[in-house]
């Protein structure tokens, strides 16, 4: 079977584009007690005239989890297991994601379109080398892990966020906005207003809590986004879409745990 390049979700292409311009100033971290304090609202200070996405850049610098630990969650943890639900609130309609992770570039995940229905479900894998789709037919394709989404041929603006996949970007579930903020945090900060909620325990880990109220709200679910963000790793544990205080889509994990290893079976089970 031919091997199929993985493409990119349009909204990965939005970020590389357009951020050109280098940083003249950076602004002080905010200190991390803040973010457990009162609402701290992320302004940008730059005029009109800076790019969007270059005062993106410096908003997410002044947010420690974010700067710290979002932006590169690969490196901050070996193995991670969880299931991820993502419901629609209006109907109630709820997908669950089973998944593990292991770094670098192995994965085995579990996709069950409906709740309701848990015999129809598809999988996929990466043993490290080639990532193995099985569909609700039971059909296997096989892909190329990806790695990153920046052209090899054009050379990286420093103030560019370019996602770093390591081979665990995965090809169903839809879930990666939680595993890789990266890829759409820049996108996210240059298109709404930035609130520190504060600090919250979810799942009985320490998470940051930040609103981003949206100034467009094309192709959007909703005009705000929260995420609660792990302290420790950068995952977004929690992340819900709604209209002012109406969730209308909540995807969150429903238990995670970090390990040094895997079982190594669970990588080669599409062979």
């Amino acid at each position: 079977m031919n091997i199929k390049k993985y493409v990119t979700y349009t909204v990965l292409s939005a970020v590389i584009v357009g951020a050109s311009v280098s940083l003249s100033q950076k602004m002080n971290l905010i200190d991390h007690a803040n973010a457990s304090a009162e609402p701290t609202q992320i302004t940008n200070s730059r005029g009109s005239n800076g790019g969007k996405y270059i005062q993106a850049f410096e908003r997410m610098d002044r947010i420690p989890v974010i700067k710290n630990k979002a932006l590169k969650t690969n490196q901050n943890y070996s193995v991670l297991e969880g299931k991820i639900s993502r419901k629609l609130e209006p109907t109630g309609e709820k997908e669950i994601t089973e998944l593990i992770v292991e770094q670098p570039g192995r994965f085995y995940i579990k996709h069950t379109p409906d709740a309701n229905n848990p015999s129809q479900f598809e999988e996929a894998s990466n043993d490290g080398a080639i990532i193995r789709v099985k569909d609700f037919n039971g059909d296997i394709r096989k892909l190329e892990p990806m790695q990153n989404t920046f052209p090899s041929n054009q050379t990286a603006s420093k103030d560019m966020i370019i996602p770093d996949y390591n081979g665990t970007y995965l090809p169903i579930g839809g879930v990666n906005e939680l595993l890789h903020p990266e890829m759409f945090l820049q996108s996210a900060f240059s298109n709404g207003k930035v609130t520190i909620k504060g600090e919250e325990k979810f799942l009985e880990r320490d998470t940051t809590v930040i609103a981003i109220d949206r100034e467009s709200l094309e192709g959007k679910l909703g005009n705000r986004q929260t995420l609660w963000i792990d302290n420790q790793t950068g995952i977004i544990l929690k992340l819900v879409n709604s209209d002012g205080d109406q969730p209308i889509q909540t995807i969150a994990f429903e238990h995670i745990r970090f390990s040094d290893r895997a079982n190594e079976a669970l990588f080669q089970t599409l062979k």
